[in-house]
């Protein structure tokens, strides 16, 4: 997929993103097959995708930002969220060099 982004548009300057799948439910009542999908998704995914970014544009180029998105229910699961809100869609700060 990055190397699709790139041939096409040379560079990446700002990459944004921002995976979300839950599946609701109870914590309790997930199977650790339902738990390893939305991580798959919500961590590994977005975090493949910046490190594939980073190497492929943003450091041959010395410049670029990565901007992971989340939202304040991430900081609580309330009732039936907690699967939902306890995937960060930000497995690591982005720092710039600068």
């Amino acid at each position: 997929m990055v190397s699709t982004v790139l041939d096409r548009f040379d560079a990446v300057d700002i990459l944004s993103h921002k995976c979300r799948n839950g599946l609701g439910g109870a914590a309790v009542d997930l199977t650790p097959e339902n738990w390893g999908k939305v991580m798959a998704l919500n961590v590994d995914a977005c975090f493949r995708v910046a490190q594939a970014v980073a190497r492929k544009s943003m450091i041959p180029r010395k410049s670029g930002k990565i901007i992971n998105i989340s939202r304040l229910l991430d900081l609580a699961a309330p009732g039936r969220t907690a699967i939902f809100s306890r995937s960060p869609t930000t497995p690591a700060k982005a720092r710039s060099s600068r």
